[in-house]
């Protein structure tokens, strides 16, 4: 997956982030860690369930998740540069970088049908 960190001021919308912000109860603000198996596999392996959740849902209101694919909006995007306005948050935030598959998708199904058909009639 491709990920890099960009300026929260060069957010546009529709950007996938690749960190989820959580406020906490206290007011506090928190950049969770994007979910990687291998981390689930050593929380799983120590026996630290109670981590683990706290991992994979994190308690408090959810600013931005990671966990959507939809993209940022504009008001999540306002919302983080106040916060990063006010200094709760640094002022960089992950962001996935992804590639368009239905172009790729078709031409692998053309490429397919055709040397496909070729080399059945070339066998056959």
């Amino acid at each position: 997956m491709l990920k890099k960190d960009i300026s929260i001021s060069e957010l546009e919308e529709g950007m996938i982030p690749a960190q989820s912000v959580y406020e906490l109860e206290g007011g506090s603000i928190v950049k969770a860690p994007s979910i990687e198996m291998k981390t689930i596999i050593n929380y799983l392996k120590d026996n630290k369930l109670a981590e683990l959740q706290s991992y994979l849902n994190p308690r408090g209101r959810e600013i931005v998740s990671a966990k959507k694919a939809r993209g940022l909006t504009v008001e999540e995007i306002v919302e983080l540069k106040k916060l990063a306005l006010q200094k709760k948050i640094d002022g960089k935030i992950g962001v996935k970088f992804t590639a368009p598959f239905v172009p790729a998708i078709l031409i692998a199904y053309i490429a397919l049908n055709l040397v496909g058909d070729l080399l059945w009639h070339l066998v056959f």
